[in-house]
């Protein structure tokens, strides 16, 4: 008797566990519906700093072999592996994205093209075409946005550099 409640058990612990598995992937697949890769792109530039520099950087720790590309699955699981927040299935969006030539690989021009923002620009900085005051106001913006009170708190820009 006790063997057969220990196999009940097993079979529905296994149940239960496809069963958030599936509920998992379900809400994955609803926010891919309304996936964005310009939010996606802005949020992994804010994860880098902005910087060209920390962006190699990031691509270099992931090119094991030096070679100067990825595999998209190298790629994929370097991003999951890092602190960034996203999922496998937005990363195997993003990995397509990345491979702008379709050769499965990405390479360190690709990944450095598709993540500027300006591509026709070669200048090509994120903060070098945005005034202080843009920078500022997108920072109060993002941290206001952060706020998890049940009466938000507002901030109102009262003039250049000003806010309360």
């Amino acid at each position: 008797m006790l063997d057969k409640w220990h196999s009940v058990w097993r079979l529905v612990s296994d149940r239960m566990k496809r069963l958030k598995e599936g509920l998992t992937y379900n809400r994955e697949m609803e926010k891919m519906k309304s996936f964005d890769f310009e939010e996606w792109r802005k949020r992994f530039l804010f994860f880098n700093d902005h910087r060209k520099g920390k962006l190699i950087d990031f691509f270099k720790r992931i090119d094991r072999d030096n070679d100067g590309r990825v595999s998209k699955s190298e790629f994929i699981e370097g991003v999951l592996n890092s602190r960034f927040t996203t999922n496998r299935l937005e990363m195997e969006s993003v990995a397509d994205i990345f491979d702008i030539n379709g050769d499965r690989y990405i390479d360190q021009k690709e990944y450095l093209d598709t993540l500027r923002p300006d591509k026709g620009d070669s200048a090509g900085g994120h903060s070098s075409s945005r005034s202080e005051s843009e920078i500022i106001q997108d920072e109060v913006q993002r941290l206001a946005d952060q706020c998890t009170c049940v009466e938000r708190y507002k901030v109102y820009r009262i003039d250049e550099g000003k806010y309360r």
